[in-house]
């Protein structure tokens, strides 16, 4: 048998394997001195599932890759198919990567961008050294799923992205085998961690197979259909809390509650609408745009009232307090974890106690 490997030119190396597509992320982290830092990598991959492990490559050559390892820690970024600016940021030796960027820590300390369509939180279990590069095996410690986006893609020297295919291509798959809410579920859950959001999603169907035509017309009706469900189940909590006894303060508490209690059993639904309601049709033949306005007139109504009856202050407008409110209980959708720090009534009771008190100690005056 020969041993003899013939030499491999650099060059031809990268152009075939540049025929392989890569997604392309940037793996951030905090150093002990508490400075953000973060490098461009498109080798980031799942490992294994039991125990969560995934890995990245860094080129031995890298100054971000020593300040990383340093940290102990680390997150994956996976960008956007337009957020190509900010990865040519990031890819750049030197300078402050960080200069204009959003982002916000994640449990470890390391820096979650903002829009990205997902990230994955890191400790770092083991540095194996091949070749010109290292192997960095991370074991997860959390992960989330921003946005349902195309992600960022390097082919061919070039950046591009990674679409699934259109709506009308998988309304043509006749195997039976494959149900309604699992085509469903294919449409609107990418492949990744969140098996949950496929999983509710799918749920949220709940249609029989004949009714398949009916309901998939187009994919604008699709998310209407799912969403229709979401909202009413919401609407009719909200209904049952305002005939909750007490005052105003006790029934907004009741309503912050119903509201967030939809986190935990309609995870995927809040994100879908967040992602969603943007592109939701006005027109008579969405039911979506008269179910919000009914449950903002009903949250309108119990803000407005405690405004009168001087247990609101009154120099703010009631439609704002709801929009805030909203927004930021949706929000807790991508973040909160049954497993975490709170259970969803201790959290709603930590955001009662924000919307009704405040923070200031002493307030003043305006």
């Amino acid at each position: 048998m020969n041993t003899q490997m013939n030499a491999i030119d650099g060059a031809r190396f990268r152009e075939v394997l540049g025929h392989y597509p890569t997604g392309v992320s940037v793996v951030t982290a905090t150093t002990p001195a508490g400075m953000p830092v973060g490098m461009v990598v498109g080798t980031f991959t799942s490992v294994s599932l039991e125990p969560p492990l995934v890995a990245f490559l860094p080129d031995k050559s890298s100054t971000s890759w020593p300040l990383i390892h340093e940290s102990g820690s680390f997150c994956a970024n996976v960008l956007s198919a337009d957020q190509e600016v900010l990865c040519r940021k990031f890819a750049k030796s030197g300078g402050n990567k960080f200069e204009d960027v959003e982002w916000t820590p994640s449990a470890s300390g390391s820096p979650i961008l903002n829009n990205v369509v997902a990230w994955v939180d890191c400790d770092i279990e083991q540095v194996v050294e091949s070749g010109d590069h290292y192997i960095v095996i991370g074991r997860v410690r959390d992960l989330d799923v921003m946005q349902l986006a195309s992600p960022l893609a390097f082919f061919r020297g070039q950046f591009g992205q990674i679409s699934p295919q259109p709506a009308t291509s998988s309304m043509e798959v006749t195997d039976n085998s494959r149900s309604v809410a699992e085509q469903v579920a294919a449409l609107f859950a990418e492949r990744g961690p969140r098996r949950t959001m496929a999983r509710e999603i799918a749920n949220l169907a709940g249609e029989s197979a004949d009714r398949f035509d009916e309901l998939f017309p187009s994919r604008d009706q699709i998310v209407d259909h799912l969403l229709t469900d979401y909202l009413q189940t919401l609407l009719d909590r909200y209904k049952e809390a305002v005939n909750i006894p007490g005052g105003s303060a006790q029934t907004l508490s009741a309503l912050i509650g119903a509201m967030l209690a939809s986190v935990d059993d309609h995870r995927a639904a809040t994100v879908l609408f967040q992602n969603e309601r943007a592109n939701i049709s006005t027109d008579a033949s969405s039911t979506v745009p008269a179910l919000e306005h009914e449950m903002r007139e009903l949250w309108t109504a119990v803000i407005s009232e405690g405004m009168k009856t001087g247990a609101f202050r009154s120099d703010v407008d009631a439609s704002m307090v709801y929009y805030f409110i909203r927004d930021a209980a949706f929000m807790a959708a991508r973040w909160h974890r049954p497993e975490g720090r709170y259970t969803t009534t201790e959290l709603a009771g930590q955001y009662t106690r924000l919307i009704l008190d405040g923070v200031a100690t002493n307030r003043p005056s305006r």
